[in-house]
C-alpha cells in the first residue's frame, strides 16, 4: 500500500463450491512465499519471470518491485499531488518521452 505507482495484488480465493478440484489442500501444496527464501532479491526481473513461469508452484509475497519514478509523476513534471489538479496540457514531447520510459 506504501509502494507509489503501479501494484498488482493478485488475490487466490478457491471455490471450492464449484471448482472441486482446485480446493483449500491443492492450493495449500503449491504455494510458495518467496520472501522466506534466503536467495530471493523481489529487484531481479529476471527471476520474477521464472518463479511466475512455473505451473506447478504458486508464489505468494513480494516478487517483483522496481524503484522509479510514478508514470503520473514522470508526466507532469514532479507534480507530488493528485494527477487530476496537475497541468492537464502536458509538453507533447515530453509525455513521448515518458511513454518510452515505460515501454
Amino acid at each position: 500500500a506504501a509502494h507509489r505507482g503501479f501494484s498488482l495484488v493478485e488475490v487466490l480465493s478457491p471455490c471450492v463450491t464449484h471448482n472441486r478440484t482446485h480446493s483449500y489442500d491443492w492450493f495449500k501444496s503449491r504455494l510458495r512465499r518467496v520472501d522466506a527464501e534466503p536467495d530471493h532479491d523481489p529487484s531481479d526481473r529476471r527471476r520474477a519471470w521464472s518463479l511466475i513461469d512455473d505451473p506447478d508452484r504458486l508464489p505468494v509475497g513480494l516478487i517483483y518491485e522496481e524503484e522509479k519514478e510514478a508514470f503520473e509523476e514522470a508526466l507532469l513534471d514532479g507534480f507530488a499531488g493528485p494527477p487530476a489538479l496537475g497541468d492537464i496540457n502536458p509538453d507533447v514531447a515530453r509525455l513521448e518521452e515518458v511513454m518510452e520510459e515505460f515501454s
